[in-house]
């Protein structure tokens, strides 16, 4: 057996970081991606999404005025040759006014992976959260603005106080790929999934009196491995908070578990009979998680439900009426 000193397996296992090139990068603007989209994000008003795509693009979309996707704005996160700058995971912060985005983002240049807040109305980059040990797959603000979940690759998730941008909690004990994250309305619970196989729940109100320097360690109170599939993926708190519902990235299967205190049980799983996985599971609990899977509006059921979702390099608008039960948000 071949042993190797550790500072050649260092080597084979982080790539070398690279100065970013000062030389223009030349790209002819075809008024849509040039590659597949594979992050997508809508504002609350339901006006705006934007998309992310292999492209190197994120670009915003006025949605408002029917089914066909107007573009409205660029915005282009630093570049280089290769994969670098490939944007996977966005969110849009609720009140419309940021956008942040990630993927394989700075990894090039650093070993480790970015961030980055663009100012939605310019099209400016504000800042550059830094640090990530893989590249990025999922980004979720909060119902109320206050924090920012990412989600990596390797490394396990971290979430930030938006505020001031500052590193307020993460969780590094993830036993695979980092992928779904989502709040419920009052910012108290957090769920998420990872290709380890489980769906975690954590409890938030403690962060709320966390004063110190350094991000607080924190592990979910619950974790469970839902039936439906072994690579758990999409997942959305019902708006009660009371019921969460997975999705899975091998798997034509949804899985509904129920939140008791701060427990998390498996209640139903919806019969899923003649999703192929191919056409309508993209809606439904679409494979690779590139897009979402939600719950329908319980706030206000006479609301159509606006869906999202990427066909190709140009994003599909559909509406649903009040009957529809599962979509994309």
């Amino acid at each position: 057996m071949l042993l190797l000193p550790a500072w050649i397996f260092t080597l084979l296992t982080v790539p070398p970081a690279f100065s970013q090139t000062q030389d223009p990068i030349l790209r002819i603007e075809t008024g849509m991606h040039t590659a597949p989209i594979l992050g997508i994000a809508i504002d609350a008003s339901n006006c705006f999404l934007v998309t992310g795509s292999e492209g190197k693009t994120a670009r915003v979309w006025d949605i408002s005025g029917g089914k066909k996707a107007v573009l409205s704005r660029i915005l282009r996160p630093p570049i280089d040759p290769g994969n670098e700058g490939k944007i996977y995971a966005l969110s849009i912060s609720p009140d419309g006014s940021t956008v942040a985005c990630g993927g394989w983002t700075g990894w090039d240049w650093d070993g480790m992976a970015s961030v980055y807040v663009f100012d939605l109305a310019t099209g400016a980059l504000k800042r550059r959260l830094t640090g990530h040990t893989q590249r990025i797959d999922r980004i979720a603000h909060s119902p109320d603005g206050r924090l920012l979940v990412v989600m990596a690759r390797q490394g396990g998730m971290r979430i930030y106080r938006t505020s001031d941008y500052t590193l307020f909690a993460e969780d590094k004990t993830y036993g695979g790929r980092a992928m779904g994250a989502s709040f419920d309305k009052a910012a108290t619970l957090l769920v998420t999934s990872c290709y380890d196989g489980f769906v975690r729940l954590y409890d938030l109100t403690e962060l709320a009196h966390w004063g110190g320097s350094s991000p607080q360690q924190i592990s979910p109170c619950s974790k469970l491995r839902p039936p439906g599939g072994t690579q758990p993926c999409g997942v959305a708190i019902s708006s009660d908070g009371l019921r969460v519902a997975v999705g899975f990235s091998n798997s034509p299967k949804v899985d509904v578990l129920e939140i008791h205190g701060s427990t998390l049980k498996h209640a139903y799983s919806p019969d899923t009979t003649g999703v192929d996985g191919k056409n309508d599971l993209r809606i439904v609990a679409p494979r690779g998680g590139r897009s979402k899977l939600g719950w329908p509006r319980g706030e206000n059921p006479g609301l159509t439900r606006r869906a999202v979702f990427s066909e190709g390099r140009t994003p599909c608008v559909r509406d649903y009426g009040p009957d529809a039960s599962w979509g994309i948000t």
